[in-house]
């Protein structure tokens, strides 16, 4: 506005008459409301609704493969955000990408990812048994002793350290994060993978304590032998794996 008319309502405001400014707020609310809905047709978070989706969610949900109107990942909790929809559009997914998420959605910054850490694969039947037209196999060709075998390639390993102990007792088979980080994982990294998981707590939170009724304490959980002052307990190691049917 000229600076006239604005000094005209400041000193009308100044006499306690505020017509003047409340007759223009209605044309700038108006001006506002117009700003805000041209943006929200663009802008998929402005948008976003728990039960429905607009044209843009549906189209970068089916792009990315991010699951929004899954029923299995429905609640508030479990629905991908939308701003990682390049990492799980990208492939092949990298261990980068899944660090990424990770951090973001549990809040987890000293975390590391080692690729190719192996795990043991189940042999297929008809690679161990020997059957009719079987008659020529030959030990390490066609033919596998054993009910498993060792690959480098299906296992992945996941340190996150120096955790305090609330997220650390958190991220243990008993806590809430840990179902959240696997099914994370779950939707994140293809089937028959082995993820073995190391929880390392952080120096400030580890004391010595006494066994009781009331204590909560597992040995090699969240409790460990000895003087702790003095020495460093070892890591938490978890492991599960990646199947058809896992969730």
């Amino acid at each position: 506005m000229p600076q006239t008319f604005c000094e005209l309502i400041l000193d009308r405001e100044r006499k306690k008459d505020c017509a003047t400014s409340d007759f223009l707020d209605i044309f700038l609310h108006r001006l506002v409301t117009l700003f805000y809905l041209g943006k929200k047709k663009r802008d998929p978070s402005l948008t976003w609704k728990k039960d429905s989706q607009t044209s843009i969610e549906k189209i970068v949900d089916s792009l990315a493969s991010l699951g929004r109107s899954s029923t299995e990942f429905k609640t508030f909790s479990d629905v991908q955000w939308l701003r990682h929809a390049g990492i799980f559009g990208g492939a092949p997914r990298s261990s980068s990408n899944l660090l990424t998420l990770i951090k973001n959605r549990m809040n987890l910054n000293n975390i590391t990812c080692c690729e190719f850490n192996g795990s043991w694969s189940d042999i297929a039947l008809q690679r161990s048994s020997l059957s009719t037209g079987y008659e020529n196999a030959v030990l390490g060709k066609n033919a596998v002793l054993g009910k498993k075998s060792w690959n480098i390639s299906s296992g992945l390993l996941i340190e996150i350290k120096k955790l305090d102990m609330r997220t650390f007792l958190s991220l243990l088979p008993t806590g809430k994060k840990y179902a959240e980080l696997v099914k994370l994982i779950y939707r994140f990294l293809p089937r028959n993978i082995s993820v073995l998981l190391k929880l390392y707590l952080g120096q400030q939170d580890i004391k010595n304590c006494k066994l009781s009724r009331q204590s909560t304490m597992r040995l090699g959980w969240n409790s460990w032998l000895g003087d702790l002052t003095k020495t460093n307990p070892d890591s938490v190691m978890l492991e599960f794996r990646l199947d058809e049917n896992r969730l």
